[in-house]
């Protein structure tokens, strides 16, 4: 029977592939040679039977960095969460300036038809002042 290993990284050996901590066969027919298994410690560290690795090992994060990573998320959740909530409280401000926008061009519309409509009003007064201005004239001249 051929002596076995764990190692802190998946390992391939004669065409099966165990996961980190399983016991991979060191020599015989289908394990990997004892200088592969050297060579994997050497750069992933010695198997400590948790993912709790000196990450100066190799492969898997030590905790003070994984630490590191899990406070820097935090921050990233929390700046998210205030950048969405801005984002929520710009997206109502923009609805609002929308349908404000809608009511103001509504407006205009009624305002420029108006004027229009004022404008013909003065010229057709205009046209009946002349008018009128003209029959005074000659109501006014001896006959």
């Amino acid at each position: 029977m051929s002596k076995t290993d764990r190692f802190n990284v998946s390992v391939k050996a004669g065409g099966k592939t165990y996961a980190p901590g399983q016991a991979v066969p060191i020599g015989g027919k289908g394990g990997m040679t004892d200088e592969d298994a050297a060579r994997i410690r050497s750069e992933f560290g010695t198997f400590t039977g948790s993912p709790e690795v000196n990450s100066d090992a190799g492969g898997l994060l030590g905790t003070a960095e994984i630490e590191a990573l899990n406070q820097r998320n935090d921050t990233l959740v929390t700046e998210k969460r205030e950048l969405e909530g801005k984002l929520a409280a710009k997206t109502q401000e923009y609805e609002r300036l929308v349908a404000e926008n809608s009511k103001l061009a509504a407006k205009y519309e009624k305002l420029d038809a108006d004027h229009t409509q004022l404008g013909k009003d003065n010229i057709a007064l205009g046209e009946r002042i002349t008018t009128l201005e003209a029959e005074i004239v000659k109501l006014k001249k001896p006959a």
